[in-house]
């Protein structure tokens, strides 16, 4: 299929989807570039599909608003005995993406069984271990959460505050909840494409993808900090330290960030203990958390 027909296709698909063709117009084949892998038996580069960096990936990174600057306090939930290694350690753990699709094989496995239709595994298997998430949310007070994500209130929910470093290279970003809307045209697009075994991928779709979620989510307000090794400004090279950092326990591949880092300042200003939590235990973290830290129980 000629780089002509590809554009063809997806101006063709757009027209048809009006608020996205709002939002992206037409595209020329300048805006496209093929992606290719190096075929060793043939020993030369095949096409397998086109990026584009235009217009489409900006539809595309318009969905994940940047909240970095935004001021407050934000909320993760977890057990007590998580929460009592983060005081006691100041610092977080990002968990890897191999990790969450452990745990819910549908988190971001399914964005790309969804939107890109033709070797979704490819992708996936060549991010994961390179992606690392650290999950919070801006509600303190969701009895789901407190339920699911802190043990039944046996757990606790620290609440931080963030401040970026110069021009440190990371996502801190609201999860989109939606089933599909937005993005139908690129399933439509990659419904036809897959017939030539061709995919279209936008650039900052692995972005979106580390953010998106099923609708029925959306009360959990989730906000995530993501390290991303696999972008083009790659942090694999810039920051040594952070490579050296990764860890591996359980079956579980972890990023462990001080509260003092590279990429950002990390404040731990609010510690709430569920309401199943000991007066023992409550006393225990009074006892570790700094006096500037507000500790109060539920």
């Amino acid at each position: 299929m000629s780089k002509d027909q590809v554009v063809k296709i997806i101006n063709s698909v757009i027209a048809n989807h009006s608020n996205v063709y709002k939002e992206i117009g037409k595209i020329t084949k300048n805006d496209i570039e093929p992606i290719t892998f190096i075929d060793a038996i043939n020993n030369r580069n095949s096409i397998i599909g086109y990026s584009e960096k235009k217009s489409i990936t900006n539809y595309v990174l318009s969905l994940t608003p940047n909240r970095i600057k935004d001021e407050g306090l934000f909320y993760h939930y977890l057990k007590f005995d998580y929460a009592k290694q983060i005081i006691r350690k100041n610092e977080i753990q990002l968990s890897s993406l191999s990790h969450y699709l452990d745990t819910d094989p549908f988190e971001y496995g399914e964005f790309y069984r969804n939107f890109i239709t033709f070797h979704p595994s490819n992708f996936i298997e060549r991010e994961k271990d390179k992606i690392f998430v650290f999950c919070m949310t801006e509600d303190c007070r969701n009895n789901y959460m407190w339920k699911h994500y802190a043990d039944n209130e046996k757990g606790i929910v620290l609440g931080f505050r963030f401040a970026k470093k110069g021009d440190a290279s990371y996502h801190f970003r609201n999860v989109v909840y939606e089933d599909g809307e937005s993005l139908d045209f690129l399933k439509e697009i990659n419904f036809y494409l897959q017939k030539e075994d061709l995919v279209l991928s936008p650039d900052g779709i692995s972005i979106l993808s580390l953010f998106y979620k099923r609708k029925r989510f959306e009360s959990e307000k989730e906000i995530r900090l993501c390290v991303d090794f696999t972008g083009e400004r790659t942090l694999w090279e810039e920051n040594t330290e952070l490579i050296q950092a990764i860890k591996k326990e359980n079956n579980r591949r972890y990023l462990p960030l001080s509260f003092d880092n590279n990429l950002c300042k990390i404040d731990l200003c609010e510690i709430i203990c569920g309401e199943n939590v000991t007066r023992e235990q409550f006393e225990e973290l009074k006892n570790l958390a700094h006096n500037n830290i507000k500790i109060w129980k539920r």
